[in-house]
């Protein structure tokens, strides 16, 4: 319910709460792959690259076939220049 709910605040652009959320999530569950991947796109979106990365890492540490990670890890990497 509390990774939804960041989704949704995601999309609204309450970039804080859905932090917040996603947070929550990985207090509760530290192998919850999505929410690290959630983390990831609030600090994309924040233009913290390195933040983001970081993230996206752990979502593919925990989930490496995703594709949806790897692209979203790349584009990352993309803003960054490399």
């Amino acid at each position: 319910m509390l990774y939804h709910l960041g989704n949704a605040r995601e999309k609204l652009e309450k970039l804080d709460l859905a932090a917040q959320d996603y947070f929550s999530v990985i207090k509760l569950d530290n192998t919850h792959a999505a929410a690290y991947h959630g983390l990831g796109l609030i600090y994309d979106k924040m233009n913290n690259f390195a933040e983001a990365i970081k993230y996206f890492d752990k979502a593919l540490e925990l989930d490496f076939e995703n594709a949806i990670y790897w692209h979203n890890r790349g584009c990352s990497y993309r803003n960054l220049g490399r």
